[in-house]
């Protein structure tokens, strides 16, 4: 026989920190992963690998510090942290490849929008309903992001135009 039982709603309720924190880390984890085939195109693989080891090290030594403490939601941060740091590098490295041009106004609103979108993933958690908080989140993500221009509508209803 096999037996399966759905665990209780206290457990579930002590695993939703730790799997929101490695929601978290999926955002760097995805962006190593596309910078990685660029440094790859780029024959940079001995970069790639040394970033990669970088990371590896951190994770273990944040595992160390962050898991008796904290469980397995230290381990999540401890992926977070690690992937972040592989992200700065892969991040530097990348920018001294290329000769980054760097301009101020799109810097702002780049980080203007991260902090809203950090303040509205924040705000959403006092919302109970999980539909109702992840449709609230997208519609103000979309918002924000044509008010601050991140999202482009002229060029999208103008690319559509010319579709026709």
């Amino acid at each position: 026989k096999i037996y399966f039982s759905f665990p209780s709603h206290d457990r579930v309720s002590l695993a939703v920190p730790t799997f929101r924190m490695l929601m978290l880390s999926v955002v760097p984890t995805s962006i190593v992963l596309i910078l990685g085939t660029y440094l790859t195109a780029n024959g940079s693989l001995k970069k790639l690998n040394t970033f990669s080891f970088v990371g590896l090290i951190l994770n273990i030594v944040f595992n160390f510090i962050l898991i008796p403490k904290h469980g397995s939601f230290g381990a999540a941060v401890s992926t977070l942290i690690g992937q972040s740091m592989i992200l700065i590098l892969y991040l530097i490295s990348i920018w001294k490849m290329i000769h980054f041009q760097f301009k101020l106004n799109e810097a702002i609103r780049f980080f203007g929008y991260v902090v809203f979108l950090g303040l509205a993933y924040i705000g959403s958690f006092w919302i109970k309903n999980q539909l109702v908080q992840l449709t609230c989140f997208i519609t103000i993500a979309g918002i924000i992001g044509l008010i601050v221009g991140m999202i482009p509508l002229k060029s999208i209803v103008h690319s559509l135009k010319n579709e026709k």
